[in-house]
């Protein structure tokens, strides 16, 4: 593990000590779809693509762990944020200047996750972004319906 995994894994650490009832922080081992360094940790997003320290990673709250097929979904559309760039510091300027920018970008990892996926873990997440309706997130998400209609393009159904 990198020095700046490792101080990753120590902050992440320290925000969940700050709260007791939160699960510490472990690290999961390189995402299947990308390689990409991930960890189980509080994560208010569900899940994220982000960069620490220079390096790329994926922070998945436990919460997402419920359905094997959803999780492989999840994992495939955080890897897609870092594959198509959108982490990268022209994607999130991209992404925190032009309001449009979020929805495509989040259309566009679900397609790549979908392209990537076993069928079955794009079926599930179209069935649970369709069930959601209107995104609860911030303004700028597609709505769920838009997300499972542009999954179930993707994945051929």
């Amino acid at each position: 593990m990198s020095l700046g995994m490792i101080r990753l894994l120590l902050v992440l650490t320290a925000i969940a000590a700050s709260s007791p009832s939160v699960a510490q922080p472990q690290p999961l081992g390189p995402a299947a779809f990308c390689g990409i360094p991930t960890f189980a940790a509080p994560n208010p997003q569900g899940a994220s693509a982000t960069v620490w320290q220079g390096q790329p990673v994926i922070i998945i709250d436990h919460s997402q762990f419920q359905n094997p097929a959803w999780l492989q979904f999840v994992v495939a559309h955080e890897c897609a944020h870092h594959v198509l760039g959108h982490t990268l510091p022209s994607g999130m300027w991209f992404r925190n200047t032009t309001y449009w920018a979020t929805a495509a970008q989040e259309l566009q990892a679900d397609c790549w996750a979908a392209g990537t996926v076993h069928p079955q873990a794009s079926a599930v997440a179209s069935q649970q972004f369709f069930q959601q309706g209107p995104f609860p997130g911030p303004a700028g998400y597609p709505s769920g319906a838009e997300r499972s209609a542009n999954i179930r393009r993707c994945a051929g159904f």
